[in-house]
């Protein structure tokens, strides 16, 4: 019992500190490319 808290416990912090690391990767950097959104009077749309 005690074995595998001291031999999992490491594993599961591990696992944890790159799965916070890769979410916060994601949240800090933006996509590389965001679709701008359309407006209203974009060049194609047919003016009123």
């Amino acid at each position: 019992m005690i074995a595998a808290l001291v031999l999992g416990l490491p594993v599961f912090l591990l696992g944890l500190m790159l799965v916070l690391s890769a979410v916060e990767d994601r949240i800090v950097s933006p996509p590389p490319t965001p679709q701008p959104s359309v407006a209203p009077n974009a060049p194609g749309t047919q003016a009123p």
